[in-house]
């Protein structure tokens, strides 16, 4: 009885270990695996967002500073600005109208009179004030002067006005001719309760030429209170999240959240959380619970946190062109309030912004809790399951299985003639002990013929994995032959292109094609990742960019048919890829272009100048809808327009510095009076030589087109 009661344990020790503990391995092991893949994936996502987030708010920033530019050069404003003191009211109010500009009645029809004012209503989202230090006010009786185009608009305190960051910038530093941001203090306030988005641009007739050499007049825009949230509004991906905007100074431009417009639960601000009040916990309608709201991080001391202070201090003009790409987009998990975080930053090098986003770990990781939840409890009810039928069944599993151990140790001593005596088994045991004979039997057999099965299924390995090659062969056979190496005939053009991929199949690729008789298109791309499904997507990119170029179509348009039409193959999954587009008018000479995301496009001239050609509109193949611009340049004989992947300036050498922009261009500049091909030779050989035993990290491709006449 003992023997058998031991046995029986033994049983159960050995069988539910053997059966639960694999299958909690493996729910240990996916969930992490999981996290991870949710993580990584995350943190690569939202990087990407804000990247295109800051494109957007400096493309803009760079917009309003031509305006500005523009603006004060109309005669009218020029004249205004520079007009003598005033002599009578009648004379200062002349010579407002004549800076703002002013409405009439022309042939019945309501007309502005030159000047700021139409200019800034149709393109400025704000409030104009015009200040002269310099000039008295009979009409107000101040030392200064304001000409605004709204009575309505808020004036500065100037006393308190002088003592802010972005005034004393100005003036301390005469090389900065606009800026953007929040005024400190109470200043100017927004409805929201936060400081008012603000630019200033201080007025100089003539260039400075001294350090010391100041402004005395200045253009100040308060910007619409929806202005930044335009960038950001309707990204939905960012939304389950809490978006910070800062300017240089760390003072707060914007947040998402709290949002008293759009968020669907109320928020307290005396509590500083978001309250359920009359609306249901899980509205069904909405994509974010409560549950989910009580998760945003709406304290902004968080970014007082040394965590984070960590990260946005090394956010500025100086530190972004200089310190490690890593170190900059230090996308990191941090805790806040017992609330897990997935941090991720970017930095606007024109307007010197700063965005800081906050994504609940929790939201990244919500797929895998149902998942995880079933698991749990099929892993418990299997558990219960063999727990109940290892005590049930022991018993009569004793004497068999007893029986078996012993002939298995016979076969192990290698006695394969050992055979399990059946004729007291029934039932399974018996089936059993005819396999266990079976298979005393089999190994016999298979023990002589062992070598000979060895040799076949090598044999079998040796031809699948020669066909493997072959195909992986046959793919880069198909892939570069979609590179061109050889280049329509438009006009007077010498082109020459390289392409070599980081692994057998890579993720760029260039063409050259003919529009019609006087356009030539060249077109560059660069996906998002390597190996075959990148490959895929570089051939299917050739056929939609081709096919859907037709004459008298601009470049945002092709890019807008060609966005649709990857969409709709690879769908929105986080897959996509950049892309340069340029159609050259062989008789204007103009090139019309649409950058969606990539690499800025150089044009080399024969004076050994750079014309950088920038993004201008967002990554293809990952989000319907967007809107792409065409821009255009005219460019002359003997220019070289020079299009390029980031393989080229982010390639590393052994101690892990990039070859950078800066020594590319100075490259291109050395080999200017080179033709094309010896110009690419060059660049590459130096590229190769810089990396030296370094590891290769991308794609190198390259594409030069000589305006030849």
């Amino acid at each position: 009885m003992r023997t058998r009661l031991g046995i029986r344990w033994q049983l159960f020790s050995v069988v539910t270990p053997v059966a639960v503990v694999p299958i909690l391995i493996i729910v240990i092991f996916t969930t992490i695996v999981m996290f991870r893949h949710l993580e990584d994936r995350s943190k690569d996502f939202y990087a990407s967002v804000m990247q295109m987030l800051a494109g957007n708010i400096d493309y803009t920033y760079e917009q309003y500073g031509r305006t500005f530019t523009n603006a004060i050069r109309i005669p009218s404003v020029d004249r205004g600005l520079n007009a003598p003191p005033y002599q009578s009211q009648t004379e200062e109010r002349e010579v407002s109208n004549m800076i703002t500009g002013k409405h009439m009645i022309v042939n019945g029809e309501r007309v502005t009179a030159e000047g700021l004012r139409k200019t800034f209503e149709e393109k400025i989202e704000g409030d104009l004030l015009v200040y002269e230090l310099d000039r008295k006010s009979i009409a107000d009786g101040t030392d200064y002067k304001v000409h605004r185009l709204s009575s309505s608009t808020t004036l500065l305190d100037l006393d308190e006005f002088y003592k802010t960051p972005m005034y004393q910038t100005l003036r301390s530093d005469n090389s900065v001719r606009l800026i953007a941001g929040s005024l400190s203090g109470d200043i100017l306030r927004s409805p929201d309760g936060l400081p008012r988005t603000t630019m200033i641009y201080p007025y100089y007739r003539e260039a400075p030429e001294k350090p010391e050499d100041t402004f005395t007049k200045f253009l100040l825009v308060e910007l619409q209170p929806s202005f930044i949230k335009n960038f950001y509004g309707d990204v939905e991906h960012i939304q389950s999240g809490t978006l910070y905007i800062l300017d240089r100074f760390d003072n707060l431009v914007s947040r998402n959240h709290p949002d008293y417009n759009d968020d669907y639960y109320d928020y307290d601000e005396q509590k500083g959380q978001y309250i359920l009040g009359d609306n249901p916990a899980n509205d069904p309608d909405e994509p974010m619970s409560f549950r989910d709201y009580k998760l945003l991080n709406t304290d902004i001391n968080i970014l007082q946190s040394q965590e984070v202070k960590e990260v946005t201090d090394k956010l500025n003009s100086n530190d972004f062109y200089t310190a490690d790409y890593d170190e900059i987009y230090n996308k990191k998990i941090i805790t806040y309030k017992g609330v897990r975080y997935l941090m991720t930053v970017d930095f606007c090098p024109k307007s010197e912004f700063k965005l800081v986003y906050f994504h609940p770990l929790a939201q990244v990781r919500k797929p895998v809790y149902f998942v995880i939840q079933i698991t749990i409890y099929i892993t418990l009810l299997l558990i219960l399951l063999l727990t109940g039928i290892t005590l049930f069944y022991s018993k009569r599993f004793t004497k068999p299985i007893a029986q078996l151990a012993h002939s298995a140790v016979a076969i192990a001593r290698g006695e394969y003639g050992n055979k399990v005596d059946i004729t007291k088994f029934s039932g399974e045991f018996f089936n059993l002990g005819a396999s266990f004979n079976e298979m005393s039997r089999q190994i016999r057999e298979y023990n002589v013929h062992m070598e000979d099965m060895v040799a076949r299924r090598t044999a079998e390995l040796e031809r699948a994995n020669n066909q493997m090659r072959k195909d992986l062969s046959m793919a880069q056979k198909i892939q570069e032959a979609i590179v061109p190496k050889k280049f329509p005939s438009v006009g007077q053009m010498q082109i020459f292109g390289y392409y070599k991929p980081m692994d057998n199949l890579g993720g760029d690729f260039y063409d050259v094609y003919k529009v019609d008789d006087e356009n030539v298109a060249f077109v560059i791309i660069d996906v998002c990742g390597h190996g075959v499904a990148a490959a895929l997507i570089t051939t299917m990119a050739k056929v939609s960019f081709f096919n859907n170029t037709r004459p008298g179509m601009t470049t945002a348009d092709i890019a807008d048919s060609v966005n649709k039409e990857i969409c709709n193959v690879i769908g929105e999954n986080n897959t996509y890829f950049t892309a340069f587009l340029g159609i050259y008018n062989t008789k204007t000479h103009k090139m019309q272009y649409t950058n969606a995301g990539h690499t800025d496009t150089l044009i080399l001239h024969s004076d050994k100048s750079i014309t950088t050609l920038g993004c201008n509109s967002m990554f293809v193949g990952m989000i319907r809808g967007v809107t792409y611009q065409s821009d255009e340049v005219t460019l002359s004989v003997g220019d070289r327009i020079i299009l390029y992947t980031d393989g080229i300036p982010e390639t590393r050498n052994p101690d892990k510095e990039m070859f950078g922009m800066e020594r590319f261009q100075t490259n291109l500049e050395s080999y200017c009076g080179m033709g094309p091909e010896i110009m690419i030779h060059n660049i590459v050989g130096d590229v190769s030589d810089y990396r030296g035993h370094g590891e290769v990290y991308d794609d190198i491709t390259i594409l030069a087109v000589d305006i030849v006449q």
